[in-house]
């Protein structure tokens, strides 16, 4: 299911904080506290980032699911690079601060919906796309290096490229992914919406 905008809609609706936000035109937001809400029911308080993930897909299909990947990777890249994106898990879905990931199964999906959902033809998705390969493609070859574990302090510069383009291009992004989501929510086919 690509994504199910009633059950969506609704729990904006319910939420104060995801309506507040939708009222103030902060849609991508909205599906952001939505699916965090749920992380943060006591229930919830073993999930992992990939269980929240797994959440927003199955009950709100996957655009929620790429709304979450891509607020989670801006967040996590905007603060500290890719390095800390990696470093705190949210690339492997495991989380864990400063554990030793060595997967990217997070960023390959985000990766993969970009592409599935046509934002690789727009020109703004086409860069970011391209910054997201290039630092997947450098994390597995860092992680190839034999120094990686004890090296950890240099591991920031490989990313220092990466980490510019994305800089250059994170406010637009944003913008273009926030209306895109109310263009999904408003019934806009997500082909079109792109």
């Amino acid at each position: 299911m690509i994504i199910d905008r009633q059950r969506l809609m609704a729990d904006i609706l319910k939420s104060e904080e995801a309506s507040e936000d939708w009222n103030k035109g902060e849609y991508h937001q909205a599906i952001l506290d939505v699916c965090y809400e749920a992380w943060n029911l006591k229930e919830n308080e073993a999930w992992d980032y990939k269980d929240l993930i797994n959440h927003a897909r199955f009950t709100y299909g996957e655009f929620a699911e790429f709304i979450v990947l891509a607020g989670k990777t801006n967040q996590q890249v905007t603060n500290g690079g890719f390095d800390q994106l990696f470093a705190n898990g949210y690339a492997s879905g495991e989380g864990g601060c400063f554990g030793q990931h060595t997967t990217t199964p997070m960023l390959s999906r985000l990766i993969r919906l970009m592409g599935d959902f046509g934002l690789d033809k727009t020109e703004i998705g086409a860069k970011v796309l391209e910054i997201m390969e290039f630092a997947g493609r450098a994390f597995k070859r860092e992680l190839s290096r034999e120094d990686y574990e004890d090296d950890q302090e240099s591991n920031n510069d490989i990313y220092s490229g990466a980490d510019d383009d994305y800089f250059a291009v994170d406010d637009p992004w944003m913008k273009y992914l926030n209306q895109l989501a109310k263009d999904v929510l408003d019934g806009k086919d997500i082909a079109k919406a792109a």
